[in-house]
């Protein structure tokens, strides 16, 4: 399985000369087997991504803009086989396409998915397990203003998963079963906004630390562990001393990074 990290800056896509090398796009990760494409978050990053011309999956962890930027020009390019958009962050059906609806089909931007691309299914998650064609999805809701949810991922035929915690603030109850549900994950994509000396001007935004983010794959005994979700201060000389004390096993995710998962 092929793991890419199309876009991992967080809050809004930002492009300088000083964040060139981890890139300034927003959060979308994307699997791939030879049978099947699968998206989570579908940031600006999702817009460098091209279709399959077989069945798409796009996995939303919430609402906010800078996880659902990427769709409208996605879902443009997407004209041949099956696309399914499924988030646990919602009570039904009916619930995905309202929450969907108020951010495209609105004042904001005038038209509706459903109009860009009339074959997309709509699916509601719930927290067990789930099979998205042949995908497998479980579901943990992560510590994140407004609610948001983590997935772990497997697909059919294949011994590695992948666990995205991103946009999660740990410190609360939600951190055990995060852990739980993280256990022995072949790769953890960690939500590492920002870091552990400045993280109490930002408590209650709904984000961690790379060192949280450390110390959270040591305690999940994960094989590997991806930093992301960039604040956009941290610009690749911040980046640069990060990475000089990571331990083997971790790294700071960037964008159009491909790494492939045995």
């Amino acid at each position: 399985m092929n793991v890419t990290f199309w876009g991992t800056r967080a809050s809004y896509p930002f492009f300088t000369p000083e964040h060139a090398r981890l890139g300034g796009d927003t959060s979308c990760v994307g699997l791939e087997t030879d049978n099947s494409r699968l998206f989570i978050d579908a940031g600006t990053g999702l817009m460098h991504a091209e279709p399959s011309a077989g069945h798409d999956v796009i996995l939303l962890s919430h609402f906010h803009l800078d996880h659902v930027l990427g769709l409208p020009y996605f879902l443009g390019k997407k004209r041949q086989g099956a696309l399914t958009l499924a988030s646990a962050n919602c009570a039904s059906q009916e619930d995905l396409i309202a929450r969907v609806n108020s951010v495209y089909g609105g004042v904001g931007f005038p038209v509706s998915l459903s109009l860009i691309s009339p074959n997309m299914q709509f699916l509601p998650l719930s927290k067990t397990l789930t099979k998205v064609g042949p995908w497998s999805v479980s579901a943990c809701e992560l510590n994140h203003p407004g609610r948001a949810f983590g997935y772990r991922v497997r697909p059919d035929g294949h011994a590695s998963d992948v666990v995205y915690l991103s946009d999660h603030e740990h410190g609360s109850d939600a951190d055990a079963e995060i852990l739980r549900f993280s256990h022995q994950a072949s790769l953890v994509i960690w939500d590492s906004s920002y870091d552990d000396d400045s993280f109490s001007g930002f408590k209650g935004w709904g984000h961690s630390t790379w060192q949280e983010g450390v110390r959270f794959f040591r305690s999940s005994e994960a094989q590997g562990l991806a930093l992301s979700h960039h604040d956009p201060a941290r610009t690749d000389s911040i980046a640069a001393q990060i990475e000089s004390s990571l331990p083997t096993g971790v790294f700071l995710a960037q964008d159009r990074l491909t790494m492939t998962l045995t």
